[in-house]
């Protein structure tokens, strides 16, 4: 017996990988390399998203769950309730752009939770939004600073 053909005319859209619309100040979790006793998940920001061969390459900030008063060099914290909520958080974070971590989106250590189609739990807002373009920029000052000397004693050396 055949069925007829408009039965399966309703349209199913399938769902992107979330690797396709990842991109910087979303909130990932990974599994920790090191056993700290707890199983959880390690709350991440992904500062940078690139192309790369074997999928793409996420620049990432660990997060811990310890907030200070301020931010130092490098970190973005996430105090005020809205903005911890929005990023799919438990609490307040501080993320350490310090520890940076290099992972690729196919890594077994990228945390999906059951159930679920991807890993992004949330994204920053507000005033941590703009600390993490801060931050950024600072990185990216840094690394040409440091090409620009390379290339200088590359230069200067025989």
């Amino acid at each position: 017996m055949y069925l007829p053909a408009d039965q399966f005319a309703e349209r199913i859209t399938p769902v992107a990988l979330w690797a396709d619309a990842v991109s910087r100040g979303d909130i990932i979790r990974i599994v920790p390399t090191e056993p700290d006793g707890s199983d959880a998940p390690l709350p991440c920001l992904i500062l940078e998203v690139e192309e790369a061969r074997q999928g793409k390459r996420l620049l990432i900030a660990p997060g811990v769950a310890d907030c200070a008063d301020r931010d130092r060099a490098y970190e973005i914290g996430l105090r005020a309730e809205p903005e911890w909520l929005a990023a799919g958080l438990t609490g307040p974070t501080r993320f350490l752009g310090a520890a940076r971590i290099v992972l690729r989106s196919t890594s077994p250590r990228v945390h999906v939770p059951k159930g679920a189609v991807s890993p992004i739990s949330g994204r920053l807002t507000g005033a941590a939004l703009d600390r993490m373009n801060r931050v950024r920029a600072r990185i990216h000052a840094e690394r040409d600073i440091a090409a620009h000397y390379a290339l200088q004693q590359k230069a200067i050396t025989p």
